[in-house]
């Protein structure tokens, strides 16, 4: 029953991490996104 706590832990953290990194390319897509519209500008 030690283990429950853990395991309820480790998910938490996995659940955080996987937002941060979805966070992070929601970001990196948006800075390509208008990086493409400089470039299309500049023609």
């Amino acid at each position: 029953m030690a283990y429950i706590p853990l395991i309820l832990a480790a998910v938490i953290i996995a659940w955080f991490v996987a937002a941060y990194n979805k966070l992070v390319r929601f970001r990196n897509q948006i800075k390509n996104a208008w990086h493409q519209i400089d470039v299309q500008l500049k023609r």
